[in-house]
């Protein structure tokens, strides 16, 4: 990659990294059928499973994603790729397990937010607990 990739690179990153956008009507569909993914470690699954997915458990990169929890939409043909993103940012190197997030009612629904710009990362500002 040469300098002028990196510096684009860097300025998208840094402009765009808190997610702001909505969904979009295809997208609202594929959390409906087949919900979101949470990369974690496999001794916190099942802690998550019970008690749902919490923000705050590490510090945020920008002070207007506190409390944010993370995820992906679930989806096959992305998921080794979103994995390697994941597997790229510090202590997240050693996530070896995920949680399907299900059934989100539309009031949840409608606080996601999308990082389309940068790796279609879905926010949800808060504690998401719903089935799994």
């Amino acid at each position: 990659m040469n300098i002028w990739e990196e510096i684009k690179n860097f300025l998208i990153d840094f402009l765009y990294h808190t997610p702001k956008e909505n969904l979009n009507n295809e997208e609202i569909g594929l959390v409906k059928s087949k919900g979101l993914v949470h990369f974690c470690e496999e001794e916190k699954a099942e802690r998550i499973i019970k008690e749902g997915v919490k923000g705050n458990l590490q510090k945020p990169m920008r002070k207007a994603e506190k409390g944010f929890t993370w995820f992906y939409i679930n989806d096959e043909k992305n998921f080794s790729k979103n994995m390697n993103i994941i597997h790229k940012k510090g202590y997240r190197k050693k996530y070896d397990s995920y949680v399907v997030i299900k059934e989100l009612d539309d009031r949840q629904i409608n606080k996601l937010r999308i990082r389309r710009k940068l790796d279609c990362a879905v926010i949800y500002p808060g504690n998401l607990l719903t089935k799994i």
